[in-house]
């Protein structure tokens, strides 16, 4: 009678082996789903970065072009060609993100000249994001974001440089 109750106890208790088989086979079953985790949230990181760069791209050609019509200074944009951009109020953010942003501003003209001028010129408005962060060091394709917008101003905005821009 004994034996028959230490068999009851004996099958009743779970072995270290058999614990030990279930928590291998949990661990098993786990680790493709803490991959499937932390690529989704790789892929979420980036495309953050992403959303983040462009909103800076968009809030620097706002600012660029409200200082270029506010300012009158088409002339001296586009005499320097390239500008690094200095507002106070983005640079806690710019370095914050990592990036330092520059830009170029350059004239488009038609190929053909006609015979009365048009009142406005369109140019090329070029943002730069240099990004120093991380993850744009180890994918060389991150580190430089290039951004084009279409401005167009008043012919009379740039007379110091027409004449120069036209002998080239």
């Amino acid at each position: 009678m004994n034996k028959l109750k230490l068999l009851r106890v004996v099958k009743k208790s779970f072995h270290l082996l058999e614990v030990l088989i279930s928590m291998l086979l949990l661990i098993v079953c786990a680790i493709p789903a803490l991959q499937l985790f932390t690529s989704l949230n790789e892929t979420q990181t980036a495309f953050r970065r992403v959303i983040q760069k462009d909103h800076m791209a968009h809030l620097i050609h706002a600012r660029l072009i409200e200082k270029f019509y506010n300012v009158g200074s088409f002339a001296d944009a586009i005499n320097n060609k390239r500008g690094d951009i200095d507002f106070e109020d983005l640079k806690a953010e710019l370095s914050q993100l990592h990036l330092k942003p520059y830009f170029e501003l350059k004239i488009i003209y038609p190929e053909k000249e006609e015979k009365e001028p048009k009142l406005k010129n369109l140019a090329e408005l070029t943002i730069h994001l240099m990004d120093h962060s991380k993850q744009a060091v180890n994918d060389p394709q991150q580190s430089h974001t290039t951004y084009s917008y279409a401005v167009f101003f008043e012919r009379d905005q740039i007379k110091d440089t027409n004449n120069e821009n036209n002998t080239k």
